[in-house]
């Protein structure tokens, strides 16, 4: 059901983004039980690091206000225009390079750091003002390499799947942890 009337601008996976009319959109969880409190805190703390995020107004149950992007996913745009592959190289690496400075929300995690965990051409805008990060509900702490091997394995690279294996298995009993002490 969309809200109050209001027109539906995108649709993924897990959750449905209403522009709202005021320069903000209301992303809403497909899943009803959906809490987004922690990616609201989640991309706040990574805009405070640097790292290009929507800003975010307000987060309740399974809705979050934030600011409405305008431009076109990288996908969209590599698949209208392969030959800007190599420069979205570049800007894959440099959010890459944004979020090997953010630190892991909590002070206990000194030697983690902040994973998107979804980090591929799809969550990425390209706003007239630069690229920005969308899309962090699979966000925890870990090690950068599991970060840096997910858009690899979206590819098919066999390298960066096994590194990958490798890095889920190291990192992810702390991941479930931090979660459950949320």
């Amino acid at each position: 059901m969309v809200p109050d009337g209001r027109t539906e601008i995108a649709r993924g996976r897990a959750s449905v983004v209403y522009d709202l009319g005021d320069g903000t959109v209301l992303r809403r969880c497909l899943d009803a039980e959906a809490e987004v409190a922690y990616e609201a805190k989640v991309m706040e703390h990574a805009h405070a690091h640097g790292v290009p995020t929507p800003r975010v107004f307000a987060a309740d149950g399974r809705d979050m206000r934030m600011e409405r992007l305008h431009g076109v996913t990288m996908l969209q745009d590599l698949t209208q225009h392969p030959e800007h592959a190599a420069r979205h190289g570049r800007t894959l690496a440099g959010l890459h390079g944004l979020l090997d400075r953010v630190p892991a929300m909590k002070p206990s995690d000194v030697h983690q750091r902040l994973l998107h965990l979804d980090l591929h051409p799809g969550n990425v805008m390209m706003t007239p003002s630069g690229p920005v990060l969308f899309d962090w509900t699979n966000a925890a702490p870990g090690r950068r390499e599991r970060d840096v091997a997910t858009p690899a394995t979206r590819i098919g690279d066999p390298t960066a799947v096994a590194s990958m294996d490798r890095c889920h298995r190291e990192s992810d009993t702390a991941t479930r942890h931090h979660r459950t002490r949320m």
